[in-house]
């Protein structure tokens, strides 16, 4: 049997109703559930007070309570059901606090005013739809923990300008981050696996994108409509971007580099004190500044035919390399391109070079 106190119908532990007048809703100790459609439509309702005993929120328990502006959840509070705050398109402040460990689908959608959301280390999957249409979301904290963003889930969060993903996500759904219109660049985590359709669709701010090795599907259109500039993906320790390697893991000691590369760029391999053989592609056509430099472990090189340039420090103070097969069609060789590389003895130059730099094998 239900009771009513200050505009609220209680049933034991659990609120099943509310005046659809009510301004403040301060909920009795001892409540464990706002129940199903608790205060569905309390178009009225500003603030609510609610108990440290709560542990539940149940489906559409405060949709549509368009006047309310902030959200004390207490600590305690386990699950958040679907659409619990949908079209509470006042509400700008809300703490989840670090004992959620469930938020449903489009618990959140359509809050038009809510500026900041931190993620508690328990949720390990945000939901469909869950910050939908959130216009003003600015500020996104996702934890380590978090494997899974399902699809539509920050569709159209307009204002949201960066996303740090953490290490562990796996998967991203489709259109989850479609129509942010301020995000400009994704850095996707090394983990990952699943890029649904249209994911990043509509972005027409981003600009910058890095594509992890361990994706194995990448939908459709995930890309769309966005002016992209620079895109990566990391494949055996070696980050590509269109048709050149960029980067290399520290750690890496043989480097298969995939066909198709035509240029291995600046500072690539700097530093990569473990390398010791480099597989190039035919498709090489140049080594750009300091691509090589200081891999002092590297002991023999066998270039492509077809690469027409070294630049200048491209192979500096490679001190272990003992030989370098340069290529008939060679053109140049940079300034102190192998300088410092005191154990390499002789190298055959080709008739194809037209210019060799100031240097180029200077101890």
């Amino acid at each position: 049997m239900s009771e009513w106190i200050d505009g609220i119908e209680y049933e034991g532990d659990k609120v099943v109703g509310a005046d659809k007048n009510i301004t403040v809703a301060r909920i009795r100790p001892g409540t464990k559930v706002i129940g199903f459609k608790a205060f569905r439509h309390c178009s009225s309702l500003r603030s609510v007070v609610l108990p440290d005993s709560l542990t539940k929120i149940d489906e559409a328990a405060f949709s549509r309570c368009e006047q309310l502006t902030d959200v004390a959840l207490p600590d305690g509070l386990e699950v958040i059901y679907d659409y619990a705050f949908c079209y509470c398109s006042s509400l700008n402040n809300v703490k989840l606090p670090d004992s959620l460990i469930s938020l449903g689908q489009s618990a959140f959608r359509q809050c038009r005013s809510l500026t900041a959301i931190s993620l508690p280390a328990g949720i390990r999957q945000i939901e469909c739809s869950t910050f939908e249409s959130c216009e003003m979301l600015a500020s996104l904290t996702l934890q380590e923990g978090l494997l899974d963003i399902a699809d539509a889930a920050f569709y159209r969060c307009e204002s949201l300008a960066s996303v740090q993903f953490p290490g562990n996500l796996q998967c991203i759904g489709e259109v989850a981050f479609a129509c942010c219109l301020k995000l400009t660049e994704a850095v996707l985590p090394d983990r990952l696996c699943y890029l649904g359709d249209g994911a990043f669709s509509g972005c027409t701010s981003l600009v910058s994108v890095y594509v992890p090795q361990t994706l194995t599907r990448m939908c459709g259109n995930v890309f769309h409509g966005c002016p992209l500039r620079d895109i990566s993906l990391k494949e055996d320790g070696l980050t590509y971007w269109h048709n050149a390697v960029i980067g290399a893991d520290d750690d890496v000691v043989t480097a298969k580099i995939r066909e198709g590369v035509k240029v291995i760029g600046p500072n690539a391999f700097y530093g990569c004190k473990n390398l010791t053989s480099v597989i190039f592609p035919a498709s090489l056509k140049r080594i750009t500044c300091c691509a090589f430099e200081n891999c002092v472990s590297l002991t023999s090189v066998i270039l492509p035919e077809g690469l027409a340039c070294i630049d200048h420090y491209a192979f500096h103070n490679c001190e272990s390399l003992v030989s370098v097969v340069l290529p008939p069609g060679l053109k140049v060789i940079g300034s102190y391109a192998f300088q410092g590389c005191k154990s390499l003895a002789s190298v055959n130059l080709p008739d194809s070079l037209v210019k060799i730099g100031e240097g180029a094998f200077a101890e």
